[in-house]
Parts: structure tokens; C-alpha cells; sequence
């Protein structure tokens, strides 16, 4: 079964210390389809159901970069909008993360950052399959701490060698 790069969003920002999802300043569930002020490059989607009825979501629908159509030597990032913080010095972001591979033919990876209103994106994470491996993240929640300033833009760049790996 043809499987892609695929990541699955769903993003929450938490000003520490936040305890219950209400109290959250930024909530991006993509339930009403492609949100304000967010970018979609190249292949980065909002939807339901991924290749051969794979669902997209936690719960569904979600954001990902299909592999259709092919495109060869890309690093592409879909950002969010500028989310302001208030005072805050540091905030957690949480986000739901699948990464499916279908074949061991190059690197493919996604890289989660962000940037504050000072400037330059800064890599958080990153999730990279080598060429040759064979690997799949399943469907997870992951986070990490920022610290910024008075707010931070979330990117979520999905780069490689061949989207239809």
C-alpha cells in the first residue's frame, strides 16, 4: 500500500504554567478547513483522508504534505500565523506528528521551528529517515519549550529528495 510523508497537526501553544485546554491562548485544530493567515506551500494540505482512505487527524480532519504531485529536491514550510504571548518568556507548543515512508529511495524528513518576532527560524525537532531505512513514526503527541518574546510564528518544514519516497 503507496504510503507518504505525512504529518498530521494539530497545534496548541500553552503559556506556562496552563493546566486544562480552555485556558489555552492558541488552539489550531483545522476543523473548519485551511485557517487565516496560515501558508500552504508546494504539497501541504488540510484534510480527512490521506492515500488509499488513511485517515488524517487527531481526531480528524488535520494538516500534511502529500507526496502527490512529485516534487524533487524540497524543503517547504507551512507556517503559521505570528501568535502573540503576552510577558510570557517561554511557551510550550504541542502538536500531533505521523510520519509515514513508503519507500527506502532518499532522505526524507520534517523539521518542527519556529521563530519570535526577532527574526530566524530555530529548529525544536526534527524527524529524518535516511536513505535506504524503512521506518514509520506512528501517530504521537510531541511538544517543546520556546522562549520568546512577545510571540512566536510555528513552522513545520517538510524537506527531501523525492516526495513520492
Amino acid at each position: 500500500m503507496k504510503q507518504n510523508l505525512a504529518v498530521y497537526l494539530v497545534i496548541l501553544v500553552m503559556v506556562l504554567p496552563v493546566t486544562i485546554r480552555s485556558q489555552l491562548p492558541f488552539v489550531e485544530d483545522f476543523g473548519a478547513g485551511t485557517p487565516a493567515g496560515w501558508t500552504f506551500p508546494s504539497n501541504w494540505q488540510v484534510g480527512s483522508v490521506g492515500y488509499a482512505g488513511h485517515p488524517i487527524g487527531n481526531p480528524s480532519p488535520g494538516s500534511y504534505f502529500y507526496f502527490s504531485p512529485n516534487v524533487s529536491n524540497y524543503s517547504e514550510r507551512m507556517t503559521s500565523p505570528m501568535i502573540s504571548v503576552g510577558q510570557a518568556e517561554q511557551v510550550q507548543v504541542f502538536f500531533d506528528m505521523e510520519l509515514d515512508f513508503y519507500t527506502p529511495g532518499g532522505a526524507e524528513g520534517l523539521a518542527i521551528e519556529y521563530q519570535t518576532s526577532s527574526g530566524s527560524w530555530i529548529e525544536a525537532l526534527s524527524y529524518e529517515i535516511s536513505a535506504g531505512s524503512s521506518v514509520t513514526y506512528p501517530l504521537s503527541t510531541k511538544a517543546y519549550i520556546a522562549s520568546v518574546t512577545d510571540s512566536i510564528q510555528l513552522g513545520f518544514r517538510a524537506y527531501g529528495l523525492n516526495s513520492y519516497n
